[in-house]
Formats: C-alpha cells, structure tokens, sequence
C-alpha cells in the first residue's frame, strides 16, 4: 500500500528525513506515509532554494532592496512552520512534547 504510514525520523537541524532505527539526539519521530513524507520534503526544498538565493542577494556586490529581503525572510519563517506543524501533525505524542517544550503551540 502506498499510503502505509512508515516511521520516520525528521532532523530539523541537518534538514533529513531517515527511516533507521536509532535516531540521533534531537530527531522528531513521525507516522507518515512516502507522499506525505515527499510532501515534507518539498517544504524543505523550497526553504533551502530561498535560503540559497537569500545568500546570494547579500553578497556586498548586490545591493538588495530591504523589502525584497524582507518578503524573502518572512517567506522561510512561513515555510519552517509548515516543517514543524508537519512534524506536530504526523509526529508521536513524545514529539509534540519536545515541540511544545521548544516553545511551539499549534
């Protein structure tokens, strides 16, 4: 069945996605199935191409409007919460703790 939910375990830190059986400290574990662990992946992928392109515009050889700096860190912060709540969403009752304890509260 492809929408068989698996174990995985996100990394916020390294940005992975592992299904081995021992976690590294701080890993999240989650229920999830391959889509909707893809569907996460595309979170971080598209946080990683803005953080990319955010690194580049401020070079000190391209001035950048603020504004555009500005839309662009509100844009990672918005796509980090879907990272998160994706984690709260599908993760065990031990991860909505360490999430809560981090200060998030869906």
């Amino acid at each position: 069945m492809a929408n068989e939910r698996k174990r995985y375990f996100i990394s916020l830190d390294k940005r992975e996605v592992n299904e081995k059986d021992t976690p590294a400290a701080g890993d999240f574990e989650v229920y999830a199935s391959p889509a909707e662990i893809e569907r996460y992946r595309s979170y971080v992928e598209e946080n990683s191409d803005i953080e990319k392109e955010y690194g580049s515009m401020m070079l000190p050889f391209k001035p950048l409007a603020q504004d555009k700096v500005d839309e662009m860190s509100e844009e990672m912060n918005e796509n980090m919460m879907k990272e998160i709540e994706f984690i709260y969403d599908f993760g065990t009752d031990e991860t909505r703790e360490k999430l809560k304890e981090m200060g998030f509260n869906k």
